[in-house]
């Protein structure tokens, strides 16, 4: 993952760089992106870059983790549930935002096969394992509350 480091970004810098971030991988996917161009468009030099992060791919698992933050904040709604109903009730509504989510922002699909893929080069190593393995323990947390309220 990122370094530490990275929240100490000024935030007005970190939206951008994650703006630009964006835009270069949804167009060039992962391998195609230039770490250079997503600079350059957003005026941050590549000292404060590496100051803040690792390497492109922790820049491309913050994105993702940025893109998708609003998705899993509203997963973590169905862990609360207390019964079969409300475990149903926002699990369905969850599902509706993340899809809702994915018809406003398209690219996000795509950043998410092309992650895939990368996970699969690299043996499920560094940012974005570790992004993967936050979504897994999600989805485990889910599923366990359903069992728990009776609903799975």
């Amino acid at each position: 993952m990122p370094k530490r480091r990275h929240k100490q970004l000024d935030p007005t810098m970190h939206q951008r760089l994650l703006q630009e971030a964006t835009k270069e991988f949804a167009t060039h996917g992962f391998r195609e992106a230039s770490l250079n161009r997503i600079l350059r468009h957003a005026m941050i030099s590549k000292g404060q870059f590496y100051y803040h992060f690792d390497n492109k791919a922790n820049l491309y698992a913050r994105t993702l983790t940025e893109d998708l933050k609003d998705v899993f904040d509203r997963a973590e709604a169905v862990i609360l549930a207390q019964n079969a109903s409300a475990f149903w009730k926002q699990y369905q509504a969850t599902m509706e935002h993340g899809l809702q989510v994915l018809r406003e922002h398209p690219h996000l699909a795509d950043l998410m096969r092309d992650a895939r893929r990368i996970l699969i080069e690299m043996g499920e190593q560094g940012a974005l394992a570790d992004m993967l393995a936050a979504s897994r323990n999600l989805v485990l947390r889910i599923v366990r509350q359903g069992q728990t309220v009776g609903a799975v």
